[in-house]
C-alpha cells in the first residue's frame, strides 16, 4: 500500500518537477559510478563489474523517462525531458521522439538541444532536427545558435572519430560547415550560447579558424600562431618563441594521463631551462582557480595559456584538440616536427630539435 500510495503521489506530480528529479537521481548515478571506478583502481574485475552495473542503471534511467515523456507528449515540460534524454544521459531519440522534437522546433529552448545534438553529425536524425530549428524557429537567437550547429555536424560528419571520410566526401562537408559557420559570424554574431558563457560569433570565429589550420595541423607543418593570456593574465604568444624548440602541451587537472606527465615535463624544463628551448601549456576544462592552484601544487614553473573553464576553448578549437594531452613538438623554424611522443621518444626528439637550433 505505502509503494502504491507513493507511485499515486510521484504520478500527481507535475512533469516538470518528476523530469527535475529524475535528472538528480541520474546525477547521483553519475556521481556512484565515479566513485566506483575511483575505489576500482586498477582492478580491471571490478572496472567492468562497475560499468556494467552503471550500463544497466543507465538504461533504465532513460528508458523511465522515455516512457515518461511519451506519456504527457502535449506537457511543455516534455521538451525539458528531451533536453536531459539527449544532454545529460546522451541517449539517442527513437522514432516517437524525433517526431515530439520536430513539432517542437518552434519552440525556445530548442537552441539548447541543438546543442546538445552538435556532437551528432552525420547521423540524419539529429541533423533533421537541428535543421528544423534552424528554418522554423521565431527567435533570431535560436535559429542562430541552430545555424552553428549545423556547421559543427558537418564537421563531425566529416571527422568522425575513429574512422576516416574518403576526401571527396570529406571536403564536400567541409566546405557546408564553413559556409554555416560563416553564416553564423554575419549574421548572429552577438547571440549568446545556450549557456551564456559565449557568443555564437566568437565560437564560430574559432572553428573558421580550426578549418584553416587543419592543413598545418600535422608533422611538417607550420604551428598556428597562439596569443591569449597566461594564467596571471599576461600576454603570451607562441611567436615570441620562435628560434626555440617548443613543446607545446594541451592539459588539464582533470586529465589523469595529464598529470602523470607532469614529473617528466618538469625534468625537461629543468634540464634544458638554459638551451633554446621552450615548455608551454594550455590549461582546458579548469577554473582558473583550480588551474593556479595545480600549477602551484605541482611547481609546474613554466607559463600555460590559460583557455577557459569549458572544453573546447578557443586554443583547443584552433588547434583541433582530439585529446587530452595534447602534445606538440615545434622546431625553431615553427614548424610541427613531432605529435603526441611520450618518455624517451620524447626526449629523444627533443635532443634531435636542438641539435638543429644549436
Amino acid at each position: 500500500m505505502l509503494l502504491l500510495a507513493f507511485c499515486l503521489m510521484l504520478a500527481e506530480q507535475p512533469l516538470s518537477d518528476q523530469i527535475t528529479r529524475m535528472g538528480s537521481d541520474f546525477a547521483a548515478l553519475e556521481k556512484q559510478f565515479d566513485e566506483e571506478l575511483t575505489a576500482a583502481k586498477r582492478d580491471q574485475e571490478l572496472i567492468t563489474k562497475a560499468n556494467d552495473d552503471h550500463r544497466k542503471r543507465w538504461k533504465k534511467a532513460a528508458d523511465d523517462l522515455k516512457e515518461l515523456i511519451k506519456r504527457h507528449p502535449d506537457d511543455p515540460a516534455s521538451i525539458d525531458g528531451l533536453l536531459l534524454l539527449v544532454g545529460g544521459m546522451r541517449i539517442t531519440l527513437d522514432k516517437e521522439l524525433r517526431e515530439l522534437a520536430l513539432r517542437s522546433s518552434r519552440d525556445a529552448r530548442m537552441g539548447q538541444l541543438c546543442f546538445h545534438l552538435r556532437y551528432r553529425g552525420g547521423e540524419p536524425w539529429a541533423e533533421e532536427i537541428v535543421k528544423a530549428v534552424a528554418e522554423s524557429n521565431p527567435s533570431s537567437d535560436v535559429r542562430g545558435q541552430a545555424v552553428f550547429c549545423q556547421g559543427f555536424q558537418c564537421y563531425e560528419a566529416a571527422f568522425p572519430y575513429g574512422r576516416s571520410v574518403p576526401k571527396e566526401e570529406r571536403d564536400p562537408l567541409v566546405e557546408r560547415a564553413r559556409g554555416f559557420f560563416t553564416e553564423a559570424v554575419a549574421k548572429y554574431a552577438d547571440v549568446k550560447t545556450p549557456d551564456g558563457k559565449s557568443t555564437i560569433g566568437l565560437k564560430a570565429t574559432h572553428e573558421l579558424k580550426r578549418l584553416d589550420n587543419l592543413p598545418n595541423l600535422k608533422v611538417g607543418g607550420i604551428a598556428p600562431e597562439i596569443a591569449g593570456e597566461d594564467l596571471e593574465g599576461k600576454s603570451l604568444k607562441l611567436r615570441d618563441h620562435q628560434g626555440k624548440v617548443v613543446m607545446l602541451v594541451f592539459w588539464g587537472s582533470w586529465c589523469g594521463p595529464c598529470m602523470a606527465m607532469v614529473p617528466k615535463e618538469k625534468e625537461l624544463w629543468e634540464r634544458y631551462r638554459d638551451k633554446p628551448f621552450a615548455l608551454l601549456g594550455v590549461n582546458c576544462g579548469d577554473t582558473l582557480k583550480v588551474a593556479k592552484k595545480t600549477v602551484a601544487d605541482r611547481h609546474m614553473g613554466w607559463p600555460s595559456w590559460y583557455d577557459g573553464e569549458e572544453l573546447r576553448g578557443p586554443i583547443e578549437t584552433d588547434y583541433d584538440v582530439p585529446h587530452w594531452p595534447r602534445v606538440y613538438l615545434i622546431d625553431a623554424k615553427g614548424v610541427i616536427r613531432y605529435i603526441d611522443v611520450h618518455d624517451k621518444k620524447l626526449e629523444e626528439a627533443v635532443e634531435t630539435l636542438l641539435a638543429e637550433a644549436m
